[in-house]
């Protein structure tokens, strides 16, 4: 989960790494060779590693070894936290599970957002609420 949004040189590493490697692995080395020269020393890229490490953007595969997160994937996971933190704000039990937002209950969503939302909820429970499945 994106825990902040990167500022632009963050940003910019992440998608350098993303671009080169793809979603192949590579260990913190080749990451800093291929960022020092750009950021100006290996300690900054050493430490910019770790901080895409802890925002989520890269992924541990093994110790000192990533793989870099396709944009759509963290892209995908943010909106889901966010769409379902706005569901629970309207008082709809919704969380975020793997890039998708699991509402429990009835709500009435346009269809284009089955691709975003599960519902779990019995066909019974939606059948008290009424057709719309309002509240």
């Amino acid at each position: 989960m994106i825990k902040r949004w990167p500022r632009r040189r963050e940003m910019l590493a992440y998608y350098l790494l993303w671009r080169v490697y793809g979603g192949a692995a590579f260990n913190l080395g080749e990451a800093v060779e291929l960022l020092a020269p750009l950021l100006g020393s290996r300690n900054v890229a050493t430490r910019l590693v770790k901080r895409l490490v802890k925002q989520g953007f890269l992924e541990r595969v093994a110790p000192l070894t990533y793989r870099a997160r396709a944009l759509t994937e963290l892209l995908d996971e943010a909106l889901a936290v966010y769409f379902a933190r706005r569901l629970r704000r309207q008082g709809v039990e919704a969380y975020a599970e793997a890039g998708r937002v699991v509402i429990e209950g009835c709500v009435k969503l346009p269809p284009r957002l089955s691709w975003l939302v599960e519902l779990r909820a019995g066909d019974e429970q939606c059948k008290e609420r009424g057709p719309a499945g309002e509240r």
